[in-house]
């Protein structure tokens, strides 16, 4: 009997063992699952933006020379100062760049320092782009490209279904479907990315009218919001009365005696 009885107990404490382990090595993974998930979806952001600012670059700067003087010490060849301004991409976002240049463009201007301008587009008396005359091969060159890359395309048309319904408590029906109440264009290339965000409740109080707005659906082109449109209900939905409950009632009633 003191034979069997020790033969359970070690079974137990090899079973206790095991399960020891197990909680571990779940605990183990569950923390590393935590430590990525934050990460990568709470701190994602940040870090993307601290990888691209430590990002290595190469920058080429001319070597000084030496000047060359006289006997009497004149300079025949001397230096002079120069100020270069670089921009970093590294630390610029992208969408703050175009208003960068448009502001160090201005200041050039009112300091009266000269700047290379290649584009082929020049700022008229009235304040309109005009192409230059004397680089129309150029311009050629500048249009072909827009209107092969980029369009003006209909993202959603005008009166466009939404496939998900929206629940009416305390109506005669159940659910309306909802439509856009417009359409929307924008110039995009082949390669941008749209999105449609749609805003819906998941339920509304009756009553409900035709046309009422009960929603919204925004439109992303690359992660940028460039419109918002409402959403219209389809259908008409009046409030439950008594009578709407009589009538039910009756419909049920007359269900089960009508003869099949």
């Amino acid at each position: 009997m003191r034979f069997g009885k020790s033969r359970k107990n070690g079974k137990k404490s090899k079973k206790s063992r095991i399960t020891v382990c197990i909680i571990i090595t779940a605990a183990i993974f569950a923390g590393f699952s935590i430590r990525l998930a934050d990460w990568q979806l709470v701190q994602g952001k940040s870090y993307k933006s601290l990888a691209a600012k430590s990002t290595g670059y190469t920058e080429k700067t001319d070597a000084t020379r030496g000047e060359i003087v006289d006997r009497n010490g004149v300079g025949l060849v001397v230096n002079t100062t120069k100020y270069k301004i670089v921009l970093n991409k590294l630390y610029i976002e992208e969408d703050r760049l175009d208003g960068i240049l448009l502001e160090l463009a201005d200041i050039l201007t009112k300091t009266g320092d000269a700047r290379t301008d290649s584009l082929p587009i020049s700022v008229g008396s009235d304040g309109s782009c005009v192409y230059k005359t004397s680089r129309e091969e150029d311009a050629k060159k500048l249009l072909t490209l827009g209107f092969t890359e980029y369009g003006f395309k209909t993202l959603i048309e005008e009166g466009a279904p939404v496939a998900e319904t929206i629940n009416v408590t305390g109506g005669t029906v159940d659910y309306v479907t909802t439509h856009v109440t417009e359409g929307f264009s924008y110039y995009v290339s082949e390669e941008d990315d749209i999105r449609l965000s749609y805003d819906i409740p998941y339920s509304i109080p009756a009553p409900v009218e035709a046309g009422d707005i009960v929603g919204a659906v925004s439109i992303y082109v690359n992660d940028t919001p460039v419109g918002v449109l409402e959403l219209a209900a389809d259908q008409s939905c009046e409030r439950r009365t008594q009578s709407y409950y009589w009538d039910r009632l009756w419909k049920s009633f007359t269900f089960f005696i009508t003869p099949i």
